[in-house]
């Protein structure tokens, strides 16, 4: 099976799902009527050159992305996204 090492701070995201979104009612928006393109995606692989551990991500993160700041590529069937770690907009943890 092939795979893509990301180069120049970037990451390989595969998508689980797009993020809804909730109105201040707390009505949660379907992602057809949302107009966010927010997502979320696993990181597959990170750029291996940052020895010194100033990425915030980490390979197996969840996180969430926009999705108009990504390439989007296809390896092997598979949908991918390259980002670029500052365009992450948060890490999904579980609370302690």
């Amino acid at each position: 099976m092939r795979h893509i090492k990301p180069t120049k701070g970037r990451l390989v995201i595969a998508v689980i799902q797009e993020a809804n979104r909730v109105s201040r009612g707390g009505i949660v928006l379907p992602n057809s009527t949302s107009q966010s393109n927010v997502q979320v995606g696993k990181v597959e692989a990170t750029d291996e050159i940052d020895k010194l551990g100033t990425n915030q991500v980490a390979v197996g993160d969840t996180v969430f992305f926009e999705r108009f700041t990504a390439a989007e590529v296809e390896l092997d069937g598979n949908k991918l996204f390259l980002v670029k770690e500052e365009d992450v907009l948060g890490i999904i943890k579980e609370k302690k």
